[in-house]
């Protein structure tokens, strides 16, 4: 009864078939690939080229100073001691 208004069932063979093989695209279109591939390299360079590169930035020499005021003492009494 219900066998005739569902019908055969169609199968597909392959279900990428519609997709193209990298691989092929590869073969069929040589310069492309290779456009495309020297893009990347010239865009990964100027990447790298204006990228920051302050991983570890320049401390310097550390430096304490220390500042204590003593008003009654002059210089010549801070150089004898």
């Amino acid at each position: 009864m219900f066998a005739s208004t569902i019908g055969p069932i169609k199968t597909r063979k392959n279900d990428f078939s519609h997709q193209m093989n990298l691989v092929q695209f590869a073969l069929r279109r040589p310069y492309t690939v290779l456009v495309l591939v020297l893009g990347l390299l010239i865009g990964s360079g100027l990447a790298l080229h204006s990228m920051a590169r302050d991983i570890f930035p320049s401390l310097g020499v550390p430096t304490i100073y220390v500042a204590q005021p003593y008003a009654a003492w002059t210089r010549r009494r801070w150089k004898a001691s």
